[in-house]
Parts: C-alpha cells; structure tokens; sequence
C-alpha cells in the first residue's frame, strides 16, 4: 500500500519534472526562453528527472 502511494508521487512528480525542462526545440517561444534560461536550473532539473525516472522503476518492480 506505501509503495502504490509512492509510486503514484513520484509519477506525478516526474511529469512535473519533465514539464519543466527547457525545450530544445525550435518550436519554443522567447518568453519561455527567458523565464527557464539558467543553466544550473536547467541541469537540477534534468538530474531530478533522471532520478524519480529511476525511482518509479523501482517501485514499479517492487509491487510486482
């Protein structure tokens, strides 16, 4: 039960994550470049993505 409840944070938490990373693409407005143009913002977010990915297959195998 903890861990179907963990689960389901840090999927939500991962789509927040990946919402906020600074699109490469060319599609990209100037206003959202300027409000998201730190770079260590930018890498934060990106190692915080790559850990609850990693999370969430864990606790996806775990309740298996």
């Amino acid at each position: 039960m903890i861990v179907s409840i963990a689960l389901i944070l840090f999927c939500s938490l991962l789509i927040v994550a990946v919402l906020m990373q600074n699109s490469k693409g060319e599609f990209q407005s100037k206003t959202a470049k300027q409000v998201v143009s730190i770079k260590k913002a930018n890498t934060f977010i990106e190692k915080t993505t790559w850990t609850l990915a990693l999370l969430v297959m864990i606790f996806a195998i775990l309740i298996k």
